[in-house]
């Protein structure tokens, strides 16, 4: 079985951090939540290179010097993911776990995992160090020793057992799941269930590599309906969140790394458009720029276009403040009074067209 707990320390007078006796037999690893901070910044980066020696031996070495892009997914298993999804907190494993294929190690001795024999201790030193050379030494005294040790929660053991290295089909009922060889990591027991309209896929404490496939059958709804179905993934609070579905015959699909609870859901209202920095028929002679608010609550903004005085033009669109902006050129000013033409579609297909006039010399 695998347990997890917190070491407290505490500050020495040399600098270093000194953490409580951890008494364990067989096999272990440790972690740390870290980061580093520059001066009179307020944006956290994170460690350049951990060592992790024990009895004076270099067990674990590694460093961000050559890490990859390509490589960012895995990631993935080199922290604690499912610490992360539970507390939102990041665990940087000083183990290289399965799946790790990551190019950062110089080296590594057993995985970088300490066997503690009974009857002998261990010094375990961490030597955290930022991209300037900063140093921050832990140490951690480890005494072999049996215990009798209050046990965790198990992790619940289903009869869905996902082998990572092959492909995984499931059969849901309204819905089926497909897991492409090495979606996953690592081998583990996935929790499926089948809700009346809903279908839940595990949960977010377990990393996807690649994305897999969920297909409704959406044969019980009529064509008109389908129109404006959609395939969502529901939040903690049930707010359902637009997955990218593509849609032939009876058969909705989407593709996602995302696991969670699905289902389909239906978008009848059209996208909202409002003006942001003028009015109908305001004078707009000292402008820079024109912007306008869109929205769409539920399967979200597709598409957009506008058009000024029968004209196309070019409007940048930033999602984060949801957004229109149009800069002015010379296209209108020959022309005092002016039309702006806008037409917004989100992901079903609901449209919203809006006009609105202004003067400009």
């Amino acid at each position: 079985s695998t347990t997890k707990s917190q070491i407290n320390f505490t500050k020495q007078k040399d600098g270093t951090f000194l953490a409580d006796k951890v008494t364990a037999l067989g096999t272990i690893g440790f972690g740390f939540i870290g980061f580093d901070r520059q001066d009179l910044a307020a944006n956290k980066n994170g460690v350049y290179s951990v060592r992790q020696v024990v009895n004076g031996k270099v067990y674990t070495d590694y460093d961000f010097e050559t890490f990859s892009f390509t490589e960012t997914r895995y990631i993935n298993t080199f922290i604690d993911y499912d610490h992360l999804g539970k507390y939102r907190q990041r665990i940087q494993k000083t183990f290289k776990s399965p799946g790790n294929r990551l190019s950062i190690y110089n080296k590594l001795i057993n995985d970088g995992k300490v066997v503690v024999k009974e009857g002998l201790s261990y010094k375990v030193e961490l030597l955290i160090q930022d991209l300037e050379g900063n140093l921050v030494k832990v140490v951690i005294p480890v005494e072999g020793k049996r215990q009798t040790v209050k046990m965790a929660n198990e992790k619940s053991k289903t009869e869905n057992y996902v082998i990572a290295k092959r492909p995984n089909n499931y059969d849901l009922g309204l819905a089926k799941v497909y897991f492409p060889a090495n979606t996953f990591y690592e081998n583990f027991h996935i929790e499926l269930k089948k809700g009346n309209d809903t279908v839940t896929i595990h949960n977010n404490r377990v990393p996807a590599h690649r994305n897999f496939t969920l297909t409704f059958d959406a044969s019980k709804y009529t064509e008109a309906e389908q129109k404006q179905l959609f395939i969502a993934r529901l939040d903690k609070k049930l707010k359902p969140n637009y997955a990218s579905t593509y849609k032939r015959g009876n058969t909705f699909t989407t593709r996602t790394r995302n696991l969670g609870t699905y289902t389909l859901v239906k978008d009848t209202i059209p996208p909202k458009i409002r003006t942001k920095n003028f009015k109908n028929k305001q004078w707009l002679t000292n402008y820079r720029y024109l912007s306008l608010m869109i929205s769409d609550d539920l399967s979200g903004i597709n598409t957009y276009s506008a058009t000024l005085n029968g004209e196309w033009i070019l409007m940048e669109y930033e999602p984060k403040t949801k957004t229109l902006t149009y800069n002015f050129d010379d296209k209108i000013l020959d022309k005092k009074q002016c039309e702006l033409k806008v037409v917004v579609k989100d992901n079903v297909g609901n449209t919203s067209n809006y006009k609105v006039s202004f003067y400009r010399k």
